[in-house]
This record gives structure tokens, C-alpha cells and sequence, in this order.
């Protein structure tokens, strides 16, 4: 199941667990209720030997309620992560054996090939090269002119991250949350381009992605050039009721800026 199945995309997996359900020798697989959407792979072989979903290993999450977490040290179990999570300690606890295996222990924590011999460990770069058809990886490669061109789901996390950093009070419009939507991957992606070809293909892209998902007319009024910095407020006026010891602190809004004139 694994073996084959974890390198298929889901329309394969689909066919794969088909085939395996059809075959004349009848395996055992996870039973899945009738209408459901789910496949084998939502189910694992507990340590009694029975098939057992993976959301039974999903813990809640709770967000601390007397303090706010870095936003990067946040990480919402669900069962694609702790499945991931799972199969890559099985590996690691694998591949760590099997290069236990050629190796002796020299001094300390000092570890090597046998005596007289060398040894080389080859480590494969896993990379997607064809260009699947929800377009991920989208021609935006890395090329010697282009080196900096490495976009993964930090960027992602990125994006989302600047856009929780905006307040209700400054971003109560759809139009302005669209603006801070391509605010964000322009500062996360647009802005490493280094060509005009590169500049107009993300312009396209962000424009036919908002018109897919929210709609044509709010595609065409999308601000061509959104700016969002926490900078622009004033020092508080003192009132006079402050103690002798009080610091004023500029306060940070994350807010718009128009270089050129809004339409809202």
C-alpha cells in the first residue's frame, strides 16, 4: 500500500486501492463505510494488528490562553501531518539502521567505514521536475541567473502569517483583504523576480486566481499596486494623567498606503 502508493498522486491512489480491492487474492483492507470519500490510505495498522484511522491519532489543539505563540512554532494537528509526521520517524529509525550497519564505532561518537575501507553515502534530492496540473510548480525554477528562485511552504506560511498581522479596524473590505492578499506574495514571491517576463506572469496569475476563487469584478477593481506598513501613526499625546516613569510607544498598525489614488 505504502510502498507503491505513497509516490502516486490521489486520482492513482484511487486506482491503485481499486485494484488491490479487486484482486482474486482478497486482502484485508481497512473496511470504508459506504458514500465516504476516504480511501485505504486514512488507515494504519495499529500494534494490535487492526486497521485504525489516523484521526484517532490527531490531538486537539489548544491555543494558550494567557499568552500569544510564535506564529511559526504553531503547528494544527491534523491527519496529513501526523501521517507525514509518522512515516518519516519510520524511515529515518530505517535508513539510520542500515547505515548503522556498514559502519564501526571509532572513538567517542566517532563512526566509520571498517578498516581500510571508505564509504560513501549518497542522499537523493526528491523534487518534482514535470509540471503537475494545479500548476505548484510553476515555471519559476532555479537557473544560474536565477539561483534565489526556491519557493516551498515557508513562503506559504509566510504569506499567512503577514496577513494576520492586520486588524479588523484597518481591513473590514473585501477589496482591502484582497489588496493584503497580493501585498503579502508580492513581498514573499514577486519581489525576488528579476526579469519584466516574471513581474507580468505573476500579475496574470495572482488576477486569474482571485477571478476563479472570489469572482471577475472583484479581479478587475484588485489595487495594482497595495502597500501595508505598521509606521505610519503619530506618538500618542500625553493627557497628563501619565506617571513620571511612563514611555510612550509609537503604536505599530498594520495598515494600507496608496501609492497611488484608492478606489476604496
Amino acid at each position: 500500500m505504502w510502498s507503491v502508493g505513497a509516490l502516486l498522486e490521489l486520482e492513482s491512489r484511487t486506482k491503485l486501492e481499486t485494484f488491490l480491492r479487486a484482486h482474486s487474492s482478497k486482502l484485508d483492507l481497512p473496511a470504508i463505510p459506504a458514500g465516504s470519500q476516504e480511501t485505504m490510505f486514512e488507515f494504519l495498522v495499529n500494534q494490535k494488528g487492526d486497521w485504525e484511522h489516523w484521526k484517532t491519532w490527531v490531538q486537539e489543539y489548544l491555543y494558550p490562553p494567557d499568552s500569544e505563540p510564535d506564529y511559526t512554532s504553531i503547528l494544527v494537528p491534523n491527519v496529513d501531518n501526523v501521517r507525514t509526521n509518522f512515516l518519516v520517524d519510520v524511515i529515518a529509525k530505517q535508513n539510520k539502521r542500515t547505515v548503522e550497519s556498514y559502519v564501526e564505532k571509532r572513538v567517542g561518537s566517532t563512526y566509520g567505514p571498517p578498516s581500510g575501507r571508505k564509504m560513501t553515502i549518497f542522499v537523493d534530492d526528491i523534487n518534482m521536475p514535470i509540471i503537475n496540473e494545479w500548476g505548484d510548480q510553476v515555471k519559476m525554477l532555479p537557473t544560474p541567473a536565477k539561483f534565489h528562485y526556491i519557493f516551498n511552504l515557508r513562503d506559504l506560511s509566510r504569506i499567512w502569517q503577514g496577513m494576520l498581522t492586520v486588524k479588523t479596524e484597518e481591513c473590514s473590505k473585501l477589496e482591502t483583504l484582497l489588496a493584503l492578499f497580493k501585498h503579502e506574495c508580492t513581498r514573499v514571491i514577486a519581489d525576488r523576480f528579476v526579469s519584466e517576463d516574471d513581474k507580468f506572469w505573476f500579475e496574470n496569475a495572482i488576477t486569474r486566481v482571485i477571478g476563479d476563487n472570489i469572482g471577475r469584478q472583484m479581479a478587475d477593481k484588485l489595487h495594482k499596486e497595495p502597500y501595508f506598513v505598521d509606521f505610519l501613526r503619530d506618538l500618542p499625546e500625553p493627557t497628563g494623567d501619565e506617571p513620571e516613569d511612563f514611555v510612550f510607544v509609537v503604536p505599530k498598525i498594520y495598515e494600507m498606503v496608496c501609492c497611488n489614488p484608492c478606489q476604496f
